[in-house]
């Protein structure tokens, strides 16, 4: 990730600690790969989500 995004976007917003995740290229993947990656996202979000639940009700 671009330290500008991360420190002049995602950062000023209030947005931290920044993460990501790269994805191979979607024109050369399979199916599986794609469904593999989406379970990936999902997984992510889920957890992301969580973890903000917990620190807001905290």
């Amino acid at each position: 990730m671009p330290e500008q995004l991360r420190r002049y976007t995602l950062q000023l917003c209030g947005v931290a600690p920044v993460e990501h995740s790269l994805f191979g290229s979607l024109i050369l993947s399979s199916k599986a790969e794609r469904e593999s990656w989406a379970a990936t996202v999902r997984e992510l979000g889920h957890r992301e989500s969580s973890e903000t639940l917990a620190i807001e009700c905290a």
